[in-house]
């Protein structure tokens, strides 16, 4: 058995919110489109979203302690046959890929807008400042967590607290047509679904490591209050914001536009939570390959990643996270099956 690492519940929490907050979090773009359309209902998702965060982040966590496992595979392999569960781990390396390539490119557009550094060339210091962290494994992303996300509660409470405060300041007008009443219900269960699944290659290693269950429990129960503070300040922020602003492809940016202070500093929060996410991706996508390929390959995937975050990284959350909610809306399906029936 390999050595157990003293990761404290809030070091596995804050980790788990960084793996979750990345472009689409941070930027207004994945609360709008789940919860700030369904007004009253969105604050109903957002709970039972905090709830699925704590119930199956402690279980992924808790089995990765149990089993031993630190990739995703070895969940699918013992959830499913052994047909289905190659399909289950071809989307989600596949996604995995694509989400570093979301993370590429809203890196790239982030450091364009804020310091003029061409989307390109921003992109290649983010890539090698992931691969600068990855080097040093698990205890790199959890050190890296440590220092962003407590940037990220502390701006989005202010900015919160700044709408709330001077409601004038920002015009109320939600220019989204009004979905269907009952439709809020399944989004939330598509957004809790596609975040736990993003996180199952780094909850599994975090719960292998860490010395006790209860902590794993811990660490998920802290998570999933941060997540729900964050997506009720952001869900607020977001009902006060103009029609113009709710079109800008980071929408919560445009919200404090006029504070330039505010402005250059949400611009460096939210650039480090999309490389926080980065490199949870990135070190779920190594565990895996790593076992199927030589490591000297590895290279062809910081290429990939490149590649593909050359487009709007709006227009990649559209196409990719709703079809991956579907798949592990099935998956939380299984796990519940399996544990009812089975006990796993």
């Amino acid at each position: 058995m390999e050595s157990k690492q003293n990761i404290a519940g809030w070091s596995i929490a804050l980790t788990f919110v960084g793996t979750v907050v990345g472009s689409g979090f941070a930027s207004g773009q994945e609360v709008l489109r789940f919860f700030g359309i369904y007004e009253e209902q969105g604050v109903y998702g957002i709970f039972i979203s905090s709830v699925l965060f704590f119930v199956y982040g402690s279980f992924v966590m808790v089995i990765g302690h149990r089993k031993q496992w630190d990739t995703y595979n070895e969940l699918f392999s013992h959830l499913f046959s052994r047909r289905i569960s190659f399909i289950f781990d071809m989307i989600f390396t596949l996604f995995l890929i694509g989400v570093s390539a979301i993370m590429v490119a809203g890196s790239g557009a982030v450091l364009k807008n804020t310091f003029q550094i061409q989307p390109a060339l921003g992109s290649c210091l983010t890539i090698f400042l992931t691969w600068l962290v990855i080097i040093f494994g698990l205890k790199g992303i959890t050190r890296a967590n440590q220092l962003i996300v407590p940037g990220l509660i502390l701006f989005i409470l202010s900015v919160s607290c700044l709408t709330i405060h001077f409601p004038s300041s920002f015009p109320t007008s939600m220019p989204i047509d009004p979905p269907s009443p009952s439709s809020w219900l399944t989004s939330t269960f598509f957004y809790a679904s596609y975040n736990i699944g993003l996180s199952l290659g780094v909850l599994l290693p975090v719960g292998k490591k860490a010395l006790h269950p209860s902590t794993c429990i811990q660490g998920a129960a802290g998570g999933a209050m941060i997540l729900g503070i964050l997506l009720l300040g952001i869900f607020f922020s977001l009902q006060s914001m103009s029609a113009g602003s709710l079109h800008a492809e980071i929408p919560l940016l445009a919200t404090i536009q006029q504070y330039r202070l505010l402005n250059l500093f949400f611009s460096v929060i939210l650039w480090g939570e999309i490389f926080s996410t980065l490199v949870s991706t990135v070190f779920a996508v190594r565990n895996r390959i790593t076992k199927l390929i030589s490591p000297r390959f590895l290279i062809l995937f910081w290429v990939v990643i490149f590649l593909g975050g050359q487009i709007r990284f709006a227009k990649l959350i559209f196409v990719l996270y709703p079809f991956f909610g579907l798949v592990c809306f099935i998956l939380l399906i299984a796990i519940t099956w399996r544990i009812f029936k089975k006990g796993f």
